[in-house]
């Protein structure tokens, strides 16, 4: 029998490659293969590939056992079980919020590459990342104020359970778009909001077609939703909204684990520091982290630094001014300059779909930025409290 390492594939574009999940994880242990039309679990038709990562790939199914249309997201993870991810899916479902994701429906597969855990939750367009408003609109920035709202809200409610969760990896990637509006169309039209799948063939180096029940005969590439977003015929698919997801990261403040994991750029100074590597202290500096980078567009800290102490010194000198020294509000000032220059030396293309930025809203934001971002874990402001920032008055667009 041939081995996964003697597939090729067939690409119309190079960049198909990063657009699709990798074929040699289609393995014992790993992806389970599938493809367009299967039914799975005698329920759940997949009609288009909404993603995938490390653990998973998720799907766009219709119910076909609903009594009218439904659409739903179906996540298949990979047959190496992990007891985390299954903490994680069950305190998401404790903890049921619309700002939390939690599934709708779960069961288990078996596959040729092993025993699979499944998941359906409600339809998941991209992450807040992802999201692509109209270019310098005003409801843009509302639409993002209610989206980092909503991921405040979040973390708030993680926070304040009876066993003091912290959620361990919030960022940006774990917040994803509700999708809305699918229901009741037929499948045809879904597609032609969506775009019609397109397909990567699997081919052996001999370029002929790969015939192996552990791997699919083509990868599919995930929906573009920079291109559906912007059809006429996509108008009311998302709101303003943000859902949480994946809290296969999180434990309970009283019982931390060995080990938290690496630094990212959403680590704070004490974790970078490996001083303090958990507690919610941890997920506040990287809410202040998250929330900066979806209403501009940009990272807040970049890790191209290979030594822990020149990363804290990237963060003081964004932080502090020495010639802001004299002001009760120093640190208010530093972050408000720091973002001006930020957007505007900034020639990435994400910033110009996050709205109007005006003066006064930066000053809010930099007040609120400046409670979550304190050097010291204890004088960080809580989930809570940061909802009643007045940055959040603002208007807030859904």
């Amino acid at each position: 029998m041939a081995h996964p390492s003697d597939i090729g594939l067939e690409l119309e574009e190079k960049q198909s490659i990063s657009k699709t999940e990798h074929i040699l994880n289609y393995t014992s242990r790993g992806y389970h293969p599938v493809h367009l039309n299967d039914v799975i679990c005698k329920r759940y038709k997949i009609i288009h590939k909404l993603g995938h990562d490390l653990h998973s790939t998720s799907w766009l199914c219709s119910d076909i056992t609903a009594e009218t249309l439904k659409y739903v997201t179906v996540k298949i993870r990979i047959a190496k079980f992990s007891r985390e991810d299954y903490i994680g899916e069950l305190r998401a479902k404790i903890l049921s919020r619309a700002c939390i994701l939690s599934y709708i429906d779960s069961f288990e597969i078996d596959g040729p590459n092993g025993h699979h855990n499944v998941y359906v939750y409600q339809v998941l367009g991209p992450s807040v990342m992802g999201f692509y408003p109209i270019p310098n609109c005003e409801n843009s920035a509302a639409k993002l104020r209610n989206m980092c709202f909503q991921a405040t809200k979040a973390l708030a409610v993680i926070h304040a359970h009876t066993h003091i969760l912290c959620h361990g990896d919030f960022q940006p990637a774990k917040i994803f778009t509700p999708v809305f509006g699918l229901d009741g169309r037929t499948e045809p039209e879904v597609l032609d909001i969506l775009g019609t799948p397109k397909t990567v063939e699997v081919l052996n180096l001999s370029g002929q077609a790969y015939d192996l029940q552990t791997t699919p005969k083509y990868l599919v590439e995930p929906i573009d939703w920079e291109k559906a977003f912007s059809e006429e015929s996509s108008r009311g698919l998302t709101r303003g909204m943000a859902c949480l997801t994946d809290l296969s990261h999180s434990y309970s403040d009283l019982q931390p684990p060995a080990d938290i994991g690496r630094s990212t750029a959403y680590s704070s100074p004490e974790k970078v520091l490996e001083i303090q590597s958990s507690g919610q202290a941890n997920d506040l500096w990287a809410l202040g982290c998250t929330l900066f980078e979806i209403r501009f567009g940009l990272q807040l800290f970049n890790t191209k630094y290979e030594q822990p102490e020149d990363f804290i010194e990237h963060i003081k000198e964004l932080l502090d001014s020495s010639k802001n020294a004299n002001n009760p509000d120093y640190e208010q000032v530093s972050i408000r300059e720091a973002i001006c220059q930020m957007i505007s030396e900034s020639e990435h293309p994400a910033v110009q779909y996050r709205g109007k930025v005006t003066e006064s809203e930066l000053a809010l934001f930099a007040n609120l930025l400046s409670k979550l971002l304190k050097p010291d874990p204890k004088q960080r402001i809580s989930a809570r409290e940061a909802l009643k920032n007045d940055w959040f008055k603002l208007p807030r667009a859904w």
